[in-house]
């Protein structure tokens, strides 16, 4: 069975497989071994998004993730780094087109069971963001937040530090409730 090296979620695993295999080396082995693995328990993916107001692009958060964490656990961070008080549903549109129920992934009060996803069953190592694909995030569908999601980086990293994590602010989050 061979991969086609063009297809971003081969790439992605072959990348795994070559910090994976960088991990392991050689170090004062008895005879007989031949590797001792360095990485443990503790070694995570963490991906960093770029997340900015559709409307205002010069409000953005930066949030770190662990790979096995969930979209719904990305809109928990979000929520938290925009100052929002009061939980509405959401939607994720991974093709980066609004409305597109084909690619929606969305809060539980939300979800129908026939063309809905849940944003609860689908892990962030799974959404494939590679190469500057952007994603869409929609927080209250009244008032209608869109939000411009951008994988930055994925970064092996061996911590015990709680996820997710707002790491960089960048302008003053809008009411949530906006004053008419």
């Amino acid at each position: 069975m061979s991969l086609d090296p063009g297809n971003a979620g081969a790439r992605e695993v072959l990348n795994r497989m070559e910090i994976a295999e960088k991990d392991m080396q050689v170090k004062d082995a008895p005879s007989g071994w031949e590797r001792i693995p360095l990485a443990s328990s503790n070694t995570h993916f963490i991906h960093r998004f770029k997340v900015s107001l559709k409307n205002n692009p010069d409000i953005w958060r930066i949030v770190d993730i662990k790979g096995n964490q969930m979209l719904s656990t990305l809109h928990k961070a979000i929520f938290k780094a925009f100052d929002r008080y009061e939980e509405h549903e959401y939607s994720f549109f991974l093709s980066n087109k609004a409305y597109d129920r084909e690619s929606e992934y969305t809060s539980p009060g939300l979800y129908d069971g026939r063309t809905g996803k849940l944003a609860t069953r689908i892990r962030i190592d799974s959404v494939e963001l590679y190469g500057g694909r952007k994603i869409l995030y929609l927080f209250d569908h009244n008032n209608e937040w869109w939000h411009d999601v951008e994988l930055m980086s994925v970064t092996p990293k061996v911590t015990r530090a709680k996820y997710p994590r707002v790491v960089t602010k960048q302008g003053k989050s809008p009411p949530q409730y906006p004053r008419l």
